[in-house]
């Protein structure tokens, strides 16, 4: 421990108070009294063992306050460095002389610098420090009330989008953050869980996180998250693992858990397997304990109740009990009813249409006192005439049964048919371009495989009597060799043979599943079928004349470089999707035979998260790779929207699985259209290929539109699709086609009305304010940048280097903020940043430069703390003036925003702690920060018009062609000749009161509070009419969705008496005069 003595600056390491000094030694040398200096007029003492005390110097410009006593005046410097025991000083007023630590005290960590009270001993600083901290100041408050305090949000390199902030904004001014982010495919999940995790790191620096996904996601979740959500600025507080090898291990719960594909969780809950039963119970006691959950899924709830029911049972487990799936199917069936009428209740309704609506909604309804109140006012204004008022009317009864009775409050849906504008490139923009294969070949086995459908089912005929029926094992047989011609030659031939000797080939156990295997290996043969099979081998006996499969795609992609090159575009960016791991990789290996190692890389089932994440990112990044070929790993949950065309090398009899595929290219970001290529068999009449190809196309319309929404209503119908295609072959699948668009379209009025009701509005009038104002503020980078370069450039003296748009800020000799705060921030510094949020989108590796970004956070703190730039004094001419002409007064500067005391005060009472960020966020929304200006005379008095626009103009000192000149050092003479220090005292005095009393007593701002609280007491009462309509609606009591009313009444309280703290004051004389410069410094004359 180093020496100590009366005297000493020191910490206490057992208390988080900041430097003291030490003023008292105990007679047995074990315990010591360490003075706090809180402000001039306060200081505290406490005794702490010796042991806890730790010697400091202080940081070279550490401010420091001196009591003269011989002038019996306190007065204020800046510590420059340690001699001994004594730190030269640098006085406003008589520049720097030597003082023993002993004289000296330094503030304490949790005390305010009072401006009023700086300026009253005049310590204040030269102009030039306020004037840059005052903009940079302004530009910190603007951005903290135009980003409702959720600083992760606009700190994050992402496009902002109303569906996503509306999501986002949900659950962070959530008390209770426990949600399922349910947005369709393609919207944007990863990026809304990123921006929450962000927050609630940037909110609680010591909470952990998890992120839990199937492990072939992992690389993605992690490369996205730190391209577009930086979350490499939290070192060592981010976990990944994969949702199948999660076990007990967690022994402290994370604080923060996210779960991908959280139906596959869910899943797990009703399975007979006791491995996935306990893999289940271990991760839902996970969930249940964290502070944060996310639960991630598209998986819509029509046909999947069981799996939907276990999503809310891990969000809520009181409230959504496994074994209430019958109450749970009965609560989906009566918002089916409330979804039908309010999907045809829209603005651009007919009158008479509407008319039956309000009669429907007043039977559902008929408790909801508030719902009829407004359906009666829509019925009076259902005249033509009304049309405004009518539409406005409509909206607010759409939002009030959509918010009240939807079917989980903290689920959250956004559907792609309601963001169409957002998806600026899609999926049937370009033509599907269908390719025949070279290979004569393939024609003769489809026909024969034709010839096999028709003895296979004549052999158990019986078995389709039964209309019911919908499978069979010769049925699954003979698909797997239609899987297996649609793909690969030397896959069907290798299925033909274990067919016919009726025994396993062992890397086939990758391809099919075991049971297609088995059925395969131990079905009898049917009559005739080994002829048959022969039949197929024969054909393999011979290469094809025309060319292969291989070949055919090679030259598709030739055929598309040479399209790009002769258009004078880059070299396209192609992925070929194919369902075998096997046939992936022989693809790979063809192509890079024919196109080059460097050309192609191949994505499939073994490869480790650091292969996966290398071929990936080189397809991405690396103009020389062109050619990315999947097996159905690549499928799920990769985002590919950078590239240009996806070639189908097979089709895969599951339709999901396609839309999948195409998933990847389809989805929100995409600043390009796609071409969609697929490879469909033998130009012959009997080609089951083609026929697939056309039911997906026709009967599905995949191409055009996406089936995401419809995942479980194809599962249910396609046994029987199949069995159509099994019993009468091609004429069965058009069969099919004919009538499946019709169901199509019934399927997605069906979710239409499940899904509306739960669907958020990113639209609703305050939530539409809120996003205008955050794109408005991010239009103008600009003005951001001119905000922060002069005070972090100019006075804190950090060195800006710039190349290509990028920018560092580096310290330099002579910066100013102290090295605990250069030492925070020395891992960021090195990475490059950028003040367009768009350059930021197109270049993974640059920060944002706003809140939320540690060099900005520890900027704002310091500021806060840092008492430079806070105080200031200087004379102005006005030339307009005359010379006998003066003018003395005052301009401060506070910052008003909502109090949370009241809230605190009440949780304190309670014993409670809560997250204080959420409530601070939820105070923002009601009553944005705001800095005030209130100008005064040296009287107290209100200034007129004139004056305040003399005083409006911004700083510029006479040495740089203006007409202000700062009061320190010598010129303090100019202030002392006027007032006495007693008077001087007594004028700031009055000024700090009266300046306040002005502001809480103007009209103006005393109407601003009132019209905030009203808003919010609205709110509030909003919130408490839904809890109880839902109660009544749910029919039973609703465990977690309480409705506190004294919590609520003690944020309007903090809203009506907002916190009105000073920030900044300064003394001004305007005066018709120069104010002579005949100051010494060091023997010479300035």
């Amino acid at each position: 421990m180093s020496r100590i003595y009366v005297g000493s600056f020191v910490t206490v390491t057992s208390n988080s108070m900041g430097i003291g000094s030490l003023s008292t030694i105990s007679a047995d040398k074990k315990t010591v009294e360490v003075t706090y200096f809180h402000s001039i007029n306060k200081q505290t003492s406490d005794w702490f063992s010796i042991l806890d005390i730790k010697s400091v110097v202080l940081e070279h410009q550490s401010r420091c306050y001196y009591y003269d006593v011989e002038k019996d005046e306190w007065k204020m410097g800046r510590a420059l460095r340690k001699l001994d025991d004594e730190y030269e000083v640098d006085f406003p007023d008589t520049y720097s002389r030597y003082i023993s630590q002993k004289d000296l005290f330094v503030r304490c960590a949790d005390s305010t610098t009072n401006p009023m009270e700086v300026l009253s001993i005049l310590g204040q600083e030269t102009s030039f420090f306020y004037q840059r901290r005052n903009s940079f100041l302004q530009m910190l408050i603007e951005q903290r009330a135009v980003a409702g305090g959720m600083t992760g949000l606009i700190s994050s390199g992402i496009e902002i989008l109303p569906h996503q902030v509306e999501v986002i904004r949900r659950v962070l001014e959530d008390p209770v953050p426990r949600y399922l982010l349910a947005d369709e495919v393609g919207m944007g999940k990863t990026i809304e869980a990123g921006v929450i995790l962000r927050q609630k790191l940037l909110d609680h620096p010591n909470h952990q996180a998890i992120i839990l996904a199937p492990k072939y996601l992992l690389t993605q979740w992690e490369e996205e998250l730190t391209q577009r959500c930086l979350i490499d600025q939290f070192p060592e507080r981010i976990h990944f693992a994969g949702l199948e090898s999660i076990d007990n291990k967690y022994n402290n719960i994370p604080d923060i858990i996210i779960v991908d594909e959280a139906h596959e969780l869910a899943r797990m809950a009703f399975s007979k397997d006791p491995v996935e039963q306990k893999q289940y119970d271990i991760l839902k006691s996970i969930c249940h304990s964290a502070k944060t959950l996310l639960l991630l899924s598209a998986t819509p709830v029509l046909n999947n109740e069981w799996e939907f029911l276990s999503m809310l049972h891990i969000l809520a487990p009181e409230q959504h009990r496994l074994e209430d799936i019958d109450a749970f199917r009965y609560k989906l069936d009566k918002r089916q009813e409330v979804g039908k009428s309010l999907l045809s209740f829209r603005e651009e309704t007919k009158p008479f249409l509407i008319q039956r609506r309000i009669g429907n909604f007043r039977i559902l309804f008929s408790e909801d006192k508030l719902l009829l109140s407004l359906l009666d006012e829509l019925e009076i204004n259902l005249d033509s005439k009304y049309e405004e008022k009518r539409k406005e009317l409509i909206r607010r009864i759409r939002i009030h049964i959509s918010e009240t009775y939807r079917l989980h409050r903290r689920m959250l849906r956004n559907r792609r048919d309601n963001a169409t504008s957002l998806f600026q490139h899609h999926r049937g923009e370009l033509s599907v371009m269908e390719e025949w294969d070279l290979d004569e070949r393939t024609e003769e086995l489809h026909l024969i495989l034709d010839d096999y459908r028709i003895e296979s089912w004549a052999a158990e005929r019986e078995v389709w009597e039964d209309e019911s029926a919908v499978t069979s094992p010769r049925l699954s047989i003979w698909r797997s060799f239609l899987e297996a011609v649609c793909t690969d030659e030397n896959l069907l031939r290798d299925l033909v043979k274990i067919r016919k000797e009726q025994k396993l080939i062992e890397d086939m156990s990758e391809i099919f599943s075991k049971i297609n295997l088995q059925y395969i290996v131990e079905t009898p043969h049917f009559e005739g079928e080994s002829e048959m099979l022969d039949r197929l081998l024969r054909v393999f006996a011979y290469p094809s004349e025309m060319g292969d499969k291989n070949q055919l795609l090679a030259t598709m992609i030739q055929h598309t470089q040479t399209r790009a090159q002769q258009k004078k575009m880059s070299p396209q960016k192609i992925i070929v999707f194919t369902q075998h791991t096997r046939v992936c990789k022989q693809v790979t290996q063809f192509l890079k035979e024919t196109f080059g190692d460097e050309a192609v890389g191949g994505y499939y089932m073994g490869l480790n998260r650091e292969q996966i994440e290398l071929v990936t990112t080189n397809f991405r990044d690396n103009s020389e790779c062109q050619i990315l070929v999947c097996d159905k790993t690549g499928e799920i949950g990769r985002n590919f929207q950078f590239a240009d065309e996806m070639i189908h090398y097979d089709l895969p009899f599951a339709p999901n699985q396609l839309e999948q595929r195409i998933g990847r290219l389809d989805r929100i970001g995409r600043n390009k259209p796609f071409r969609i290529s697929v490879l469909t068999g033998p130009d012959a009449e009997v080609n089951y290929q083609w026929g697939w190809h056309q039911f997906l196309k026709e009967g599905l319309n995949i191409y055009n539109d996406s089936i995401s929404s419809l995942q479980f209503f194809i599962d249910a119908i396609l046994p029987d699709v199949l069995r159509d295609l099994y019993i009468d072959g091609l004429p069965g699948l058009e069969k099919s086609i004919e009538g499946m668009r019709v169901k199509i379209h019934d399927e997605k009025v069906r979710i239409a009305e499940q899904q509306i009701i739960d669907e958020i509005d990113a639209h609703e009038q305050q939530a539409n304010g809120f996003f205008d104002q955050l794109v408005l503020h991010e239009s103008n980078p600009e003005r951001i940048q001119q905000s922060l370069e002069p005070w972090v450039c100019e006075a804190m003296r950090f060195k800006k280097i710039e190349k290509e748009g990028r920018i560092i800020y580096k310290p330099a000799f002579g910066t100013l903020l102290p090295t605990q705060h250069l030492v925070a921030l020395n891992e960021q510094m090195e990475r490059p940043g950028c003040f367009d949020r768009e350059i930021v989108i197109k270049n993974n590796n640059y920060k944002l430069f706003r809140l939320g970004d540690p060099f900005f956070d520890i900027l704002s703190e310091y500021l806060r703390k840092d008492d430079r730039g806070q105080t200031y004094a200087f004379w102005r001419k006005v030339k307009s003036w005359t010379q006998d002409t003066d003018w003395l007064g005052f301009r401060l500067h506070y910052i008003v925003e909502g109090d949370l005391k009241p809230l605190l005060n009440l949780l304190e009472v309670r014993g409670l702690q809560v997250d204080s960020k959420v409530y601070q966020r939820l105070l923002d929304k009601f009553f944005e920060p705001t800095y005030v200006e209130v100008i005064l005379d040296y009287q107290g008095n209100r200034v007129d018009d004139e004056l305040e626009y003399l005083l409006a103009r911004p700083y510029c000192d006479v040495e740089d062609g203006g007409t202000d000149t700062s009061i320190i050092k010598d010129r303090l003479k100019v202030i002392r000749d006027i007032f006495t220090t007693k008077q001087w005292q007594k004028v700031c005095d009055l000024i700090s009161s009266q300046s306040r009393q002005y502001l809480n007593e103007d009209p103006k701002f005393i109407e601003k509070c009132r019209t905030k609280a009203e808003v919010a007491i609205n709110h509030f009462n909003y919130l408490k009419v839904q809890v109880e309509m839902r109660k009544l609606f749910e029919g039973d009591s609703v465990t977690y969705d309480v409705f506190d009313e004294e919590q609520y009444e003690a944020l309007v309280q903090g809203i009506k008496q907002p916190k009105v703290q000073l920030d900044s004051a300064g003394f001004i004389i305007l005066s018709g005069r120069d104010l002579l410069k005949s100051v010494r410094r060091g023997g010479t004359t300035f």
